[in-house]
């Protein structure tokens, strides 16, 4: 047996089969902004800011992080952890400062790993909009499984088809790629321009965490700040033949004119079907980070039978307050005695198991439509009725 003090979280996904979720609205955000105030954004750290307009004015007007926080603070008012890193002309340098390293402190998007320990918060939703090469994503991904987190990020492209082969790049279930950026208001330098819509994304998700939950999609939700499409795309609700449906087909999330602007799909880039919907991953980690905060006071304490049934009574009451606010189907946690032997248990290890079932986005309502004769005959016994019969 392998030694372990603390809490094992391990997967298994089952398609057939009271604590209280913290906030996972965290925004994780990395970006560029060389003259930023440097005693708000110092360099390679993590920076917890809840101001988010003050932290606008603070931000500088050249890089990527004003427009970062106007896109965010468009549409919520949620903590974001800020990791300003140095900018570059040159594409390599950028990227290597971007992913940065870990040389006794962590840099570029590697801090992200420091930032629970420096503000006490974790990152839940992280990107690095303006920033997020192949490079950059890449080395993202392990990062968020690590913060359980989930990534938005920009299918990079000029065209449908280039963000559809750029999706090939990638798979990963806590990856959202989204398409294609937009024209906002860029109030730091008085004009409009084009912003990243990985940066609207992160805003959004916050904001639709907050109310609603985080097992609701980012899709079709009206999106504060987007007065434009720096690509215009096509969109047809009742047909895949679009450009936004297109886009869905490979797994990415559109961002669409219908109502106002909104992101238009559901699914993750990931080839796992458990896991296909961005909702399950955020779900599932979304009770990981409950169980381990609600069970945590039990570790190393006495291994009896009263112990493992009050753990295994209060996982089952977690999953009873999320299935009573609709955000899971149903969960349950139970213990299995064929896998805890007598050496296990004295060796200080008990083995829990649990199975959930995620809500599913509506994503296809199918209407049946059928010509039928019958109403003419309703008709004709109406107006018998109404105006009587000639003789």
């Amino acid at each position: 047996m392998s030694f372990m003090h603390g809490m094992s979280i391990n997967e298994s996904s089952d398609m057939s089969g009271s604590d209280t979720i913290t906030s996972e609205a965290v925004i994780g955000l990395v970006a560029t902004a060389d003259d930023a105030d440097n005693s708000i954004f110092p360099l390679d750290t993590p920076v917890l800011i809840s101001d988010l307009t003050t932290a606008i004015g603070q931000s500088g007007k050249t890089g990527t992080l004003h427009k970062a926080l106007i896109a965010i603070n468009a549409n919520v008012s949620t903590p974001v952890i800020v990791i300003r890193v140095a900018d570059n002309q040159d594409a390599d340098a950028l990227n290597a400062s971007v992913i940065g390293l870990y040389d006794g402190k962590r840099t570029g998007i590697q801090a992200l790993l420091s930032a629970e320990a420096s503000t006490g918060l974790r990152p839940t939703i992280i990107g690095a909009p303006d920033l997020d090469t192949q490079p950059v994503v890449t080395a993202l991904i392990p990062i968020a499984k690590q913060l359980r987190a989930m990534i938005y990020a920009s299918a990079v492209g000029n065209t449908v088809a280039d963000a559809i082969k750029y999706r090939a790049n990638f798979d990963a279930r806590e990856l959202m790629l989204v398409w294609p950026n937009v024209i906002a208001y860029d109030s730091v330098n008085g004009k409009n321009d084009v912003f990243s819509s990985a940066a609207f994304a992160l805003g959004q998700r916050a904001a639709i965490d907050e109310i609603t939950g985080f097992n609701k999609t980012l899709s079709n939700v009206s999106v504060s700040g987007i007065i434009g499409l720096e690509h215009p795309i096509s969109f047809d609700l009742t047909s895949m033949n679009s450009d936004a449906g297109l886009l869905n087909l490979s797994q990415i999330t559109a961002v669409v004119r219908r109502k106002g602007f909104r992101f238009w799909g559901n699914r993750a880039a990931t080839s796992d079907s458990s896991y296909a919907f961005e909702s399950a991953t955020r779900t599932h980690y979304a009770i990981i980070e409950a169980i381990i905060e609600g069970t945590e006071e039990y570790i190393d304490q006495n291994l009896t039978t009263a112990l493992i049934k009050i753990i295994v009574e209060k996982v089952n009451n977690l999953f009873k307050t999320l299935k009573l606010k609709n955000q899971i189907v149903g969960a349950k946690c139970w213990y299995d005695p064929s896998k805890n032997s007598a050496a296990g248990l004295s060796a200080g290890h008990l083995y829990l198991s649990y199975n959930f079932t995620p809500t599913a986005p509506n994503e296809n309502t199918d209407i049946t439509a059928t010509i039928t004769d019958t109403y003419y005959a309703s008709m004709n016994s109406s107006l018998s009725s109404s105006t009587g019969t000639g003789e």
